[in-house]
């Protein structure tokens, strides 16, 4: 079984428990397929080959599709990850998403937004997430 853990920084919801937020190095991106000045304006969309099911403190998503091999596969989110997973629906932008983890976890914008394009890369490359 080959698991992967993707994660946003273990944030606490605001006014859980206090502490220090770690400092992530941000993730430069660059898609020469898609010409896009602001990556924050990009609107991402679920696979539907991909299952989600939260146990415990983590979010597990796991690709359902046609071919064994994939099944072998488990990916894994912390608590701030699956929650931009959740909001990851094609209708709302990066941006959007980022201003609503800065609004539920104590981070700040740019930590949050480079945690975000760091997160939304590696969940397309595994196919999880589509461009809109």
């Amino acid at each position: 079984m080959h698991a992967l853990h993707f994660s946003l920084p273990d944030l606490s919801r605001q006014g859980e428990r206090p502490g220090v937020i770690p400092r992530i190095t941000p993730v430069l991106w660059y898609d020469p397929d898609h010409d896009m000045t602001n990556p924050f304006e990009q609107l991402y969309s679920q696979d539907p080959d991909i299952v989600s099911r939260r146990i415990a403190d983590e979010t597990i998503l796991v690709p359902v599709r046609g071919k064994t091999h994939d099944l072998d596969s488990l990916y894994t989110l912390n608590d701030s990850g699956a929650r931009a997973w959740e909001l990851v629906d094609g209708r709302h932008s990066l941006g959007q998403i980022r201003d609503r983890i800065v609004s539920e976890y104590e981070v700040g914008p740019e930590e949050a937004g480079a945690d975000l394009i760091e997160l939304m890369t590696a969940l397309e490359q595994i196919g999880a997430v589509v461009k809109v």
